[in-house]
């Protein structure tokens, strides 16, 4: 019994951890979201996990988001630098 509560808690922990990282570093979510979802998931059968695999998926679902976002705007910066380096290019 006290090892089906340790892995409960531990997936709450990591959820906790994969949200408070979700907006500022996202990898460490991945590290942490992805661990606690897979044993929340093992033992949600044995042992009432639902709020670490919620807070797992959600922390998820942020983090993605965020390194969309991410490699949105480098593009976006990657390609204006470009751009203006080939305008100032044909202005010589």
């Amino acid at each position: 019994m006290e090892e089906k509560k340790r892995i409960s808690v531990s997936s709450l922990v990591l959820g906790i951890i994969g949200t408070v990282f979700a907006f500022c570093i996202p990898a460490v979510t991945y590290g942490c979201s992805i661990p606690g979802l897979v044993r929340g998931i093992k033992k949600r059968r044995e042992k009432n996990c639902t709020a670490g695999i919620t807070l797992n998926i959600i922390a998820l679902a942020v983090a993605a988001f965020n390194s969309l976002i991410g490699i949105l705007v480098t593009l976006k910066v990657y390609s204006s630098e470009k751009g203006d380096a080939d305008s100032s290019r044909r202005e010589e």
